[in-house]
């Protein structure tokens, strides 16, 4: 393993973390990677530029190559790059980030591999989390917004995994996220486990984090309205599949009809108006919700990014699949 100890300068003006002033928490940041060594190149290197110190940054690489490696023990020498010893997903990549960043820091931000974020972005995040902690004893989680947002912190029902700070404490309470989703929904999935123990999410708005990713999902018109789908079968599978179990679990009945609705409006879009490629959709939108309403997890040899070809888009990078929030 390669010491974490925060990063090491590349050039002049990097300015990197090493978590030493007294008095400031201890935070570290865990990744998921795939196969996308650009873009994290990118994450890392905006993180290198914070004006708040990072005691450790993890990157989890499910890739099914080196590149992702190489390119970390080259330029970044000091983050602590962990190699799946096979493609566990998101959800399994921050299950096991997660779980050893816990061991020692006091919060745990967790970023996608395709964001990209301002110097101030975590400092505005964590002093989101203090200046609320004062009238709120039980925030276990704070979260950074995009391009948009308001001008004042709103509380989440749920949330995702770009750009959120946890307290580390509310983690070993309430355990770790469900590896089993593989891919989709653990993000949310999680803090509806929080919040069921009585821990409150918060957005920031000061604090910026933005995605670059943006080809995983498609914009069609059916009768003159905009529908948004996924660009590729499995995250359709997952996204459903992950979506159904966990409002089921945590109750959450409104979500459930929702995402049930949103599959059958699908169902009727790739049937009647997408024919081409659309019956392998069906079936994974049709398996997806059967498998979410029967609970049967884990990774689907049926439905794997492994088997998608790369996609070129706009900027001329590469990419295959990844997790992001479900539109249902």
């Amino acid at each position: 393993m390669i010491p974490g100890s925060g990063l090491q300068p590349l050039q002049t003006g990097f300015d990197v973390m090493t978590s030493v002033c007294a008095g400031e928490p201890k935070l570290a940041a865990v990744i998921v990677t795939y196969n996308n060594p650009e873009m994290l190149e990118d994450v890392l290197q905006d993180l290198g530029r914070q004006t708040m110190r990072l005691h450790e940054i993890r990157v989890m690489d499910n890739s099914d190559s080196r590149a992702t490696q190489m390119m970390v023990r080259q330029k970044f020498p000091s983050v602590t790059y962990i190699k799946m010893q096979e493609n566990v997903g998101t959800a399994g990549g921050f299950h096991e980030g997660i779980r050893r960043a816990v061991r020692d820091c006091e919060f745990v931000l967790t970023l996608d591999d395709d964001v990209r974020m301002r110097a101030d972005s975590v400092e505005k995040l964590y002093r989101g989390y203090v200046n609320l902690k004062e009238d709120n004893r039980r925030l276990g989680a704070v979260r950074a917004v995009g391009a948009g947002g308001g001008t004042a912190p709103r509380r989440l029902d749920d949330f995702a995994w770009r750009g959120t700070l946890i307290n580390a404490e509310a983690i070993r309470r309430v355990g770790l996220p469900l590896a089993e989703y593989f891919m989709y929904a653990d993000d949310v999935e999680f803090s509806m486990q929080l919040a069921e123990q009585g821990y409150e999410a918060f957005d920031i708005p000061g604090s910026k984090i933005m995605e670059q990713r943006t080809w995983d999902k498609l914009s069609k018109r059916i009768l003159g309205r905009k529908v948004i789908c996924y660009a590729e079968d499995f995250r359709f599978y997952y996204a459903l599949r992950n979506s159904l179990h966990a409002y089921k679990k945590h109750k959450r009945h409104r979500a459930l009809i929702r995402t049930l609705a949103y599959a059958i409006k699908m169902l009727l879009f790739f049937g009647l108006f997408h024919r081409a490629g659309g019956w392998h959709k069906l079936q994974a939108i049709a398996r997806g919700v059967i498998d979410g309403m029967r609970s049967r997890l884990g990774k689907n040899n049926r439905y794997l990014p492994d088997a998608v070809q790369p996609v070129i888009v706009p900027n001329g990078r590469r990419g295959k699949g990844q997790a992001v929030k479900d539109p249902a």
